[in-house]
């Protein structure tokens, strides 16, 4: 991930993955924080739409228990990705969710597409209906 880059609190509304041409690509559909707006007693979130897109996957391990819990409007909660360098340019991506929860896998590349501007926020994801712009 990029220095500057952050997914923390950014929420996962599906995965998707995508097989072309014998490689597979993993794709997150997310509400990405694409800032935190620090007021005076408060914080505020300018969020967007995004899809955040790993190419050429493989090893590809998943572990997302709710027990107790319906799922709702969304999946899970990013709380961390980290990336760790493997031979012959490619990456172990941990993607850490909540309750110890996770999606690890190894890939080439990642990128960040926002579907819609980002809206000012009090929370940390949006509604469906501001997710229709995608």
């Amino acid at each position: 991930m990029n220095q500057d880059e952050s997914f923390h609190d950014n929420t996962i509304h599906s995965i998707e993955f995508i097989d072309e041409d014998f490689e597979t690509n993993l794709i997150l559909n997310i509400d990405h924080i694409t800032e935190w707006v620090q007021l005076k007693e408060s914080c505020k979130f300018k969020v967007a739409p995004a899809q955040l897109t790993f190419r050429k996957v493989s090893d590809l391990n998943i572990q997302i228990s709710k027990p107790g819990f319906t799922i709702g409007t969304y999946m899970e909660t990013i709380l961390d990705i980290v990336k760790d360098s493997l031979p012959g340019n490619r990456y172990e991506y941990t993607i850490k969710l909540l309750n110890g929860n996770f999606i690890k896998f190894n890939a080439c590349s990642y990128d960040l597409t926002l579907n819609g501007k980002p809206r000012l926020k009090t929370e940390q994801q949006l509604t469906c209906s501001e997710r229709e712009t995608i």
